[in-house]
């Protein structure tokens, strides 16, 4: 549809490119200013982890963190890095978070610049990509989440943007630049093994290009092979722990172990509904128009293969994060038949979505504007935004904490079952918890604490990452006159009571 007089005015007078620029440098400033807003609240759940991955790097070395890191990869720890050092392990990893998700702004307007094809491209498209793409709570949040998936994302698209360029122009650096991304896609992720059959598949798709290809120049094709070839060695010998600063071999039994199958789909399809809602909104349904898909054959490849290993996932249960990397090849699919709507009802969807995604990133990512929205409007938990549940909840438990501690003895018992060896000690090696404080750790509460650490009186609280809290405090009967409990999951003790 030929866009009418005044748009075309002003994408004339200014190009879409440079308008998507320009909303890009805005949004990531607005990301740095929420980043630094709640750079002191707790890291929660697996970004836990890896804030212990960064601290075994710094005990153990480099090479030696594979043994700390359960069964994360180590390459966002070990790129934070720079901002662990200068801001502490807390601070520092939602400073590398911002980065990336910055990194990742840059690479989706280049990613989709790229899809522009034709002598006379609309030129309102790339704008609307490049705004749908960005513009919703989860994206957002990963600012300041301390996760590595807009990292892992970036690389993932741009490993994608090179395979294709390898294909069309035949270019050495192109095949071997793809190869390396889609290497430390890996690093960073260890979703990013999908890629090769999204390659092995595309160039099936694609293999009329190759044949040309062949004919006119076999060195890309010798090229091809060989990069993808060492590609696929490298990960034979990280899969056998030949490469220590990989992580692979123990994430075989977390993707295929247990748990019934049927139950993991049905859930992670839910969850994949729930990502298309929160990111779209009410452009949802321009998702769902199959000739969209069909003028795009390599993007039905590229969705399919990257989504069908997360539906099959059981730790996808709790992540709609996983689905970022593919955000903007939706978002180019759904302006497809935007740009068909009359420019009235364009004008409708394009409003109603950017007024329900600007309330609902307030709503999930700004504590006071959802303390004061929610007394009217509840909207449902999600869990992968964790600002205000999860990290709202555990900067209470801290500032509780550290009011009670000089009643009860500066001292902490801090329990556990996330995982092993408590990661939780990030909070008090990052400083979050309160000076002086003495903190004992365990998995579960036992009386025997008692004696081993000679306590009369001490808070107890018990931090639960996923699941349900074990409540063994409060069934000990041998305290339950000496305890006194002040919130989910934190008691006061006090042997004095027992005497009272």
């Amino acid at each position: 549809m030929t866009p009418p007089a005044s748009e075309n005015s002003f994408f004339d007078r200014f190009s879409a490119t440079r308008i998507a620029i320009l909303f890009i440098i805005i949004y990531i400033g607005l990301g740095l200013v929420w980043t630094l807003l709640y750079i002191d609240l707790p890291m929660v759940r697996n970004s836990i982890l890896y804030g212990g991955i960064v601290r075994a790097i710094e005990q153990y070395g480099v090479f030696s963190a594979a043994d700390y890191a359960y069964n994360k990869p180590l390459g966002f720890a070990i790129l934070s890095l720079p901002f662990t050092q200068m801001a502490g392990i807390n601070a520092g990893l939602k400073l590398s978070s911002m980065f990336w998700t910055g990194v990742w702004s840059i690479v989706v307007l280049i990613f989709l610049k790229n899809q522009e094809s034709g002598t006379n491209p609309d030129k309102r498209r790339l704008f609307l990509a490049v705004f749908i793409t960005l513009f919703n709570p989860l994206t957002f949040y990963q600012f300041f989440s301390a996760y590595p998936d807009t990292l892992f994302s970036a690389l993932f698209i741009v490993s994608l943007l090179f395979f294709d360029r390898a294909l069309k122009h035949g270019k050495i650096t192109d095949a071997v630049l793809s190869a390396l991304l889609a290497f430390l896609s890996v690093w960073v992720k260890h979703h990013g093994f999908i890629l090769l059959p999204i390659f092995a598949v595309l160039s099936i798709v694609n293999r009329h290009d190759i044949a040309g290809l062949w004919r006119s120049n076999k060195v890309a094709i010798y090229a091809l092979v060989f990069s993808f070839s060492t590609l696929i060695a490298l990960f034979v010998l990280a899969q056998y722990g030949k490469l220590p600063l990989f992580n692979i071999g123990r994430n075989t039994n977390n993707f295929l172990g247990g748990h019934d199958r049927f139950d993991i789909i049905a859930d992670n399809t839910g969850n994949l509904f729930s990502y298309l809602i929160l990111t779209f909104g009410v452009l949802t349904p321009f998702l769902l128009c199959w000739k969209s898909y069909w003028k795009q054959r390599q993007f039905m490849v590229i969705l399919a293969l990257f989504v069908l290993p997360i539906l099959y996932y059981k730790g996808a249960k709790y992540n709609i994060r996983y689905f970022i990397a593919i955000t903007p090849v939706l978002a180019w699919i759904a302006t497809d038949q935007i740009l068909k709507l009359s420019p009235k009802a364009r004008r409708i969807f394009l409003v109603s979505f950017f007024s329900f995604n600007a309330f609902t990133i307030l709503y999930y990512n700004n504590i006071g504007f959802n303390a004061m929205v929610s007394k009217t409007i509840q909207l449902p938990a999600v869990d992968n935004l964790r600002l205000i549940s999860e990290q709202k909840h555990e900067r209470d438990v801290i500032e509780k904490i550290a009011q009670l501690a000089p009643q009860y003895d500066n001292t902490l018992i801090f329990l556990s079952t996330y995982y092993k060896d408590n990661p939780q000690q990030i909070w008090e090696l990052s400083g979050l918890l309160p000076a002086g404080l003495k903190v004992y750790y365990a998995k579960r509460w036992k009386h025997k604490l008692l004696e081993q650490y000679n306590l009369d009186k001490a808070i107890i609280y018990e931090y639960v990452g996923v699941g349900k809290p074990g409540n063994r405090v409060k069934r000990d009967r041998r305290i339950r006159q000496r305890i006194k409990k002040v919130g989910p999951r934190m008691y006061l003790l006090d042997s004095a009571r027992n005497r009272g």
